[in-house]
């Protein structure tokens, strides 16, 4: 699949490389929801904790899954191992992050402006995503022709569905409006510093 988030922070450990765009400065309201990548028939679901605090995303089943936490004011971020109970800090791959997420591609789900990175932006009008109003806009990068399709939350201040013409999208669905706890986006007791993956 074309960015998978897990393996993404995997070699994001591995390499320095860039993980998913992460939602600066979000001042939207606390709520969960299940991240859902497509790419063909191929399909990969994760779920979402959002908060002013920080983000936090689970995929795999409980007890054996990858965790990437980002805690928003201190801009510090993690990938977390729940069966090993280890952790690893993202520092260069989250700077990474930071300089891909304003460069003109998709992978910007939960970005805090439609159509961040691209110089060419039109707004198409209103639709419907997860049963919540948004505003529909479409991305392109003069300089690469590539493009992208997003749909912007105005009351969460996030995008909520993106779409490119390669049969790629993702998207947030069973938004719930959730007060989240700090703590959900810290390093829990009783996890070390170690490898994390497979």
């Amino acid at each position: 699949m074309k960015r998978i988030w897990f393996w993404t922070v995997l070699m994001g450990v591995a390499a320095g490389a860039g993980v998913q765009a992460e939602p600066r400065g979000y001042q939207g309201p606390g709520f969960t929801a299940t991240r859902v990548e497509t790419v063909g028939r191929d399909r990969e679901t994760s779920t979402i904790y959002m908060s002013r605090h920080g983000m936090r995303e689970e995929a795999g089943v409980p007890g054996r899954r990858l965790i990437y936490v980002t805690d928003l004011r201190s801009g510090k971020a993690w990938v977390l191992d729940e069966r090993r109970r280890t952790y690893q800090e993202l520092g260069r791959a989250a700077a990474a992050a930071e300089r891909d997420s304003a460069q003109a591609e998709a992978g910007t789900l939960l970005d805090t402006r439609p159509c961040r990175g691209f110089d060419l932006t039109k707004r198409l009008g209103r639709d419907r995503v997860a049963g919540r109003d948004a505003e529909v806009w479409v991305c392109g990068d003069s300089r690469t022709r590539r493009q992208v399709k997003q749909w912007f939350d105005r009351k969460l201040g996030l995008v909520i569905k993106e779409m490119t013409p390669d049969r790629w999208s993702a998207e947030l669905r069973d938004i719930r409006m959730v007060k989240q706890a700090p703590d959900r986006f810290r390093i829990p007791d009783g996890f070390k510093p170690g490898p994390v993956g497979r």
